[in-house]
């Protein structure tokens, strides 16, 4: 049988638990809604066609007719968006902190890094996956603002220890159609030049 103290005691450490648990959540949320974006992304933000070649989504079905750069929600990092049919047919996420963070891609799973040249200008990708049938699949890449102010995109692929496939794809910076998805368009309308709507 419980006492009266035995039970105020007892009400008493489950409400500061409680007490407890919603504060670390609300400090967390708090933080989530602070972060903000690298100011060192702002070149990159907006919406970019293909200069000279002709992209595919994965799975190769659609062709991609551009590719916008949003800032990502509650990182200091970006999404990168393929459009096709004036939809997202594919996402990627890039923080470049220097650190690896668990990826997924088909039936591999690892870790992609990105992380920023020390002036700022650059930034360098690195991602390493077990696929089935434990091969290996790794790739090295590199993003930058050209004089032009176009973005290059370059990337090599390699399975297991050898090189497969180098990749390098130019992009010019095009305006943020009022057709594409709403989220392309909120995601960028605080964003100056780069959120120019069309």
């Amino acid at each position: 049988m419980m006492t009266p103290g035995r039970s105020l005691r007892s009400f008493t450490a489950r409400g500061a638990l409680c007490a407890g648990a919603l504060l670390v959540a609300v400090t967390a949320s708090a933080w989530a809604q602070d972060v903000q974006l690298d100011p060192r992304w702002e070149a990159w933000l907006g919406c970019w066609g293909p200069v000279d070649a002709q992209l595919r989504a994965p799975g190769g079905a659609a062709v991609v007719s551009r590719v916008c750069v949003v800032p990502a929600a509650t990182t200091s990092g970006v999404d990168v968006l393929a459009i096709a049919d004036e939809r997202i047919v594919a996402r990627d996420r890039i923080e470049a902190t220097g650190e690896r963070r668990p990826a997924a891609r088909g039936n591999c799973a690892g870790w992609e890094q990105a992380e920023w040249s020390r002036g700022g200008r650059r930034v360098y990708l690195r991602a390493e996956y077990l696929c089935a049938g434990g091969r290996t699949r790794s790739s090295n890449g590199l993003m930058a603002i050209s004089s032009t102010g176009e973005w290059l995109d370059v990337s090599g692929v390699g399975v297991d220890d050898s090189t497969t496939g180098l990749r390098v794809v130019r992009y010019k910076e095009g305006v943020v159609a009022s057709t594409l998805p709403d989220e392309i368009r909120s995601a960028l309308r605080d964003f100056g030049p780069a959120a120019d709507m069309a």
